[in-house]
């Protein structure tokens, strides 16, 4: 506790006690070793009215006795601790070196009434501003007279009455004798004790040992004496001392402690504070039992007020703390790991840390570390564009995941369902597409969230380009037979990458199953085929198509007679018309077209038609009609052979003269022409003459 100064001076009050009487007579007087605070039992004048003098005299009086060590000038300020302008404390000093029963007449006195002098505030003394020894009465002065001119060796009485009011005071002591080492002897040193304790099962009651603490208060118990008292204007007074060994009457209980100087009677005044702890207890708590990584909580330790205690983490080595006077001790914490804090046990101790009481503890509190949560994810990719995106995640039940999808700064949040999944589709998408796990909050107290950062790529690969094919056609009188995989590079358009597969059906494509084999023969006249194209390289991207197989019957036709014709020379070609012979193909039949070809693999193909069936100049051969239905883009053909017959013509050798004399004179003659057959021939029976008249007939 503090000592009972104020004004931040050397706050000593410092006397001397002249017997157990009380000090408002000059016999009685207090001896003053410095500023300080002034409480005493003191009440009326005394046994003997000893003033008479400035208007005043003696009716609450105390008596003060200055012992003057250093010369100079010796002023003061008298403030009483109530400060109403009501409140009238009056002052007289005696000449030096007076005696009691021989004071004499005051060489300073001031009984002016601050209320009737019309002051702003009761303040009274002596100071150098002034010129006057005496002041007062009522109304007449300041409340300040002049101050002293002292000598080393000197001593003075002051008598102090308080004719309005009864309160204590402090006297604050001015001028040059104050200065250095002070006006007055050197007070005894009195040392705060603060709080002593004791411990007790009784509540509030306990027994202390005043006289061990002496040597706490003042070490020199030779020339010096200390007594306690229960209250200071006790100490101050000097009387009532308590016993060595007490009991607390109330917890706490403020105890003053009086020390004197034997040589020069100074004293000085102290307070402590008598305390009754219970034997101390204490309790742990956690404001809470889960906490996530790195977030910060309080252990909290309540129990006895000022209470010591020892504790462990983890059962590590024993920590120190002290409850504060509310009883309680919080500890910031964070953890890495469970951590369980435990007591040990608790302890009252004494200024001089030495232990009062304790007892042994066994209470603890555990906190948890949220345990970590993951989140996995998986994917379909690779995917095929415009495919949806599939995004699993897995985890704990109903734990909170947030995510980002192609870097975009808007974050999403998915809730895992009871079984700790969940799916994110991304719709139709068209090109490879980022997307990161950013982090997962548990669905449970105190909903931690933990980081993931985890980022992965959905992969998607364009679907192959493929172009319809043409029609496949053959002909066949029942179904035909097709070689499917001729189509494939028009398919793919020469990518050697697509494997292309042929089905039945749709399903079967889709589902890569039942591939028809090639060659294939169709089941009905008009049969779609289902096409599967697949890349290999794109992540198994399919595309389809189809292809219709057509199989088709060749136009009835009727053989051709054979085409003669002499060779127009000796080259052996002869012209020929080829249309008498397609009459006779088509043997009436409408709805076909017929064309004729040199070859007969231009005629199965239809391709390089003779331009002119009916001048077709050739030599002994075959040539060939090639008949369609009439509108169709169908290769089912019949070639129907004609055969092209070249009769060489025959050698005429030089005939002679056919002459006959002319009968008449008319100049006509008949001639029988039959009679140069042999000759025209040379003989050849197989060859028939035929005259003309000229030769454009």
């Amino acid at each position: 506790m503090n000592k009972i100064f104020a004004l931040g001076l050397l706050l000593l009050s410092c006397f001397v006690a002249i017997g157990q009487n009380q000090p408002n007579d000059c016999a009685d007087a207090i001896t003053i070793c410095g500023n300080g605070s002034f409480s005493s039992n003191a009440t009326g004048p005394g046994d003997t009215q000893e003033i008479s003098s400035c208007g005043g005299f003696e009716s609450n009086s105390i008596w003060l006795k200055v012992n003057i060590v250093q010369t100079g000038t010796l002023g003061f300020d008298l403030i009483p601790d109530d400060p109403s302008l009501v409140v009238d404390y009056d002052f007289w000093v005696f000449p030096a070196n007076a005696v009691c029963g021989s004071l004499g007449s005051p060489i300073r006195c001031c009984t002016t009434n601050p209320l009737a002098a019309g002051l702003s505030n009761n303040h009274t003394g002596m100071y150098g501003s002034t010129t006057i020894t005496q002041s007062g009465p009522g109304a007449n002065g300041n409340g300040y007279v002049r101050w002293l001119n002292v000598t080393a060796g000197q001593s003075y009485y002051i008598a102090i009455d308080r004719p309005s009011g009864s309160g204590g005071f402090q006297i604050n002591w001015t001028g040059t004798a104050t200065t250095g080492t002070g006006a007055f002897p050197t007070p005894p040193t009195a040392n705060d004790l603060g709080e002593v304790r004791t411990c007790s099962t009784t509540p509030n009651i306990g027994i202390f040992d005043l006289g061990a603490l002496r040597p706490q208060i003042n070490a020199d118990q030779v020339n010096n004496t200390i007594t306690f008292h229960a209250t200071n204007a006790d100490a101050v007074d000097g009387v009532s001392p308590l016993g060595n060994i007490i009991s607390n009457t109330s917890n706490p209980q403020q105890i003053f402690a009086r020390v004197v100087n034997n040589s020069s009677g100074c004293f000085t005044v102290t307070d402590f504070t008598l305390v009754v702890y219970p034997v101390p207890n204490v309790t742990v708590s956690a404001s809470q039992s889960v906490v996530c990584p790195g977030q910060s909580f309080n252990i909290t330790f309540s129990g006895t007020p000022n209470a010591n205690f020892h504790y462990s983490i983890n059962g590590g080595s024993p920590q120190s703390a002290i409850l504060n006077a509310g009883g309680n001790f919080v500890l910031p914490q964070t953890i890495s790991a469970n951590t369980t804090y435990s007591l040990i046990d608790a302890s009252i101790v004494n200024s001089s840390g030495v232990v009062v009481c304790s007892q042994t503890l066994n209470g603890s509190v555990t906190v948890n570390l949220s345990t970590p949560l993951t989140v996995g994810a998986s994917t379909n990719s690779p995917i095929c564009a415009n495919q949806d995106g599939i995004i699993v995640l897995n985890g704990s039940a109903n734990a909170s995941v947030q995510y980002t999808i192609q870097g975009n700064p808007a974050t999403q949040n998915v809730v895992l369902d009871a079984t700790g999944g969940a799916t994110i589709t991304l719709p139709s998408l068209t090109s490879n597409t980022n997307y990161t796990i950013i982090s997962v909050t548990d669905p449970n107290a105190p909903f931690c969230v933990f980081p993931i950062n985890f980022q992965d790529t959905i992969n998607v690969s364009p679907i192959p380009q493929v172009t319809a094919p043409q029609p496949m056609e053959v002909c066949a009188p029942g179904f035909g037979i097709f070689d499917l995989d001729s189509n494939n590079a028009a398919i793919s358009g020469g990518n050697t990458g697509y494997t292309i597969t042929y089905h039945f059906t749709q399903a079967d494509a889709q589902n890569d199953t039942a591939s028809l084999t090639s060659p294939y023969q169709s089941i009905s006249a008009n049969q779609t085929v289902y096409v599967r194209v697949e890349s290999a390289s794109n992540g198994g991207c399919v595309s389809y198509t189809t292809l219709n197989l057509v199989t088709s019957q060749s136009p009835t036709v009727s053989p051709a007679t054979p085409l003669e014709e002499c060779a127009d020379n000796f080259d052996g070609y002869a012209y020929f018309d080829l249309t008498p012979a397609g009459v006779e193909i088509l043997n009436g039949q409408s709805g076909l077209t017929i064309t004729y070809h040199s070859t007969q693999a231009a005629a199965e193909f239809g391709v390089n038609p003779i331009t002119d069936p009916t001048n077709y100049h050739s030599i002994l051969g075959t040539v060939y009609a090639s008949v369609v239905q009439t509108g169709t883009t169908t290769n089912c053909r019949s070639v129907v052979p004609i055969q092209l017959i070249v009769h060489p013509r025959p050698a005429i050798p030089v005939m002679t003269s056919y002459e006959l004399c002319d009968d008449d004179t008319d100049g006509l003659q008949v001639f029988d022409l039959t009679s140069k057959d042999l000759e025209a021939t040379g003989g050849d029976t197989t060859l028939t003459t035929e005259y003309y008249l000229n030769s454009t007939d």
